[in-house]
């Protein structure tokens, strides 16, 4: 069974507020209704997609449009709700940008490919050695990219409501 590694697929993290549910969902609509419009003072938005429930993401994105078939970013779906200790807690789902598991299995492939339809002869070694490089590194390359994206909006999303991570 093909698994992906985890920094190119969806993660749940828990978190706990200091505020209590309903303070915490004033706070998120708070948020969303400052990001309408042209206020660049932070960098996310979104919408509550049912009463305790949301979604978040970056609100400026360099990358590519969103009439882009696969065009999915990097989102954050939450659940706010009150735990057994009588404390708030958030539980995330982070989804990193739909593309990077599609390059993940195309782009090695795709190398491979170029590298086998040249014709031979054409290519010196340096030229082999550095195909075979990039199909070797270009697997790593996405999963820090992906992770680089995930993680840029979970700490955004974090600090700016100064969230605490349960367990580990």
């Amino acid at each position: 069974m093909l698994r992906f590694p985890k920094q190119i697929t969806s993660e749940f993290i828990e978190y706990a507020s200091s505020s209590t549910k309903e303070e915490f969902c004033t706070q998120l609509e708070g948020l969303f209704a400052k990001t309408k419009g042209f206020n660049f003072s932070i960098n996310l938005t979104g919408e509550f997609t049912n009463m305790y429930e949301f979604s978040v993401t970056s609100k400026w994105e360099i990358g590519i449009s969103k009439n882009f078939l696969f065009h999915k970013s990097t989102n954050l779906k939450g659940y706010i709700f009150t735990n057994s200790t009588n404390k708030t807690q958030i539980n995330l789902l982070i989804t990193p940008f739909s593309i990077f598991p599609l390059l993940f299995i195309i782009l090695p492939i795709f190398l491979l490919f170029f590298l086998f339809i040249i014709e031979p002869g054409r290519l010196t070694t340096l030229d082999y050695i550095f195909i075979i490089s990039l199909v070797v590194a270009s697997p790593f390359i996405i999963m820090k990219l992906s992770s680089f994206s995930k993680y840029r909006l979970l700490n955004r999303f974090t600090n700016y409501f100064k969230l605490k991570k349960i367990g580990f």
